[in-house]
């Protein structure tokens, strides 16, 4: 989804020369309109990642991009589920020859290498220790604020 952005002037702290009426000083903020949704990876799990091959590392992909969102309506956040779908995704996304047998060793693997968690039979959790998958909502904001002085 395209970002929507919009800029916001908070009008207390506009400053204006009365004499010739130009806005010498303003504060404006952007504001994104649009969810964001993000994977985070902690970098101390990076040379574990950079070790697997390259299949196994579009699999993954494919997993950290179809795993459910973790937020507090849904309790099965960062949840995969290796059903028809997630290997249609699979073959969509990384090889049209790609056999149901190949993704289910890849997601095997790394359930063994606990990069993903099996919870039951299908279904997966992304391993907290490497990754966290969610979203920006208003509730957690990123506040960017620059100042610049004249010399």
């Amino acid at each position: 989804m395209p970002k929507k952005f919009r800029t916001v002037i908070d009008p207390t702290k506009v400053i204006v020369d009365n004499e010739t009426g130009e806005v010498i000083s303003a504060v404006a903020k952007r504001v994104c309109d649009t969810q964001e949704e993000f994977i985070k990876i902690y970098l101390n799990s990076i040379d574990d990642l950079i070790s697997l091959d390259n299949r196994m590392f579009q699999v993954l992909m494919v997993c950290l991009r179809e795993a459910k969102f973790c937020d507090d309506k849904n309790q099965d956040g960062n949840t995969l589920y290796n059903f028809k779908d997630f290997k249609e995704k699979c073959r969509k996304l990384i090889d049209n020859e790609l056999s149901d047998k190949a993704i289910n060793m890849y997601v095997s693997r790394l359930a063994s290498m606990q990069i993903l968690i099996r919870k039951s039979r299908g279904m997966f959790v992304l391993n907290p220790r490497y990754f966290v998958k969610g979203q920006m909502t208003p509730k957690t904001r990123l506040q960017l604020v620059v100042e610049y002085e004249g010399k």
